[in-house]
């Protein structure tokens, strides 16, 4: 995994943020880290959540970058499909 491809992947949940806020959905900020393990630990808090949008995939602890970005396709379908304007996530 290249670290713009995790680069990309925070920037990605920064904007789901940004659309969650505009569309009056309060969500934890995404850290300012390209960590894995932080994009985890956040997507992990966020999940609960977004449930009531999309039907996410549990994340491990120790999940890797091929799950964080099933995770987070999952939760971009959802997204979109309701009008959030999004970055391209990363290909994986």
């Amino acid at each position: 995994m290249a670290n713009e491809n995790l680069g990309a992947l925070f920037e990605w949940g920064r904007a789901v943020v940004q659309a969650a806020a505009s569309a009056g959905i309060a969500m934890q900020g995404v850290p300012d880290s390209n960590d894995l393990k932080d994009f985890v630990a956040w997507a992990q808090a966020v999940a609960p959540g977004m449930s009531g949008f999309a039907s996410l995939p549990t994340l491990a602890d120790d999940a890797d970058y091929v799950a964080a970005l099933s995770w987070a396709r999952a939760l971009d379908g959802a997204a979109r499909g309701m009008g959030a304007d999004l970055p391209a996530l990363p290909q994986g």
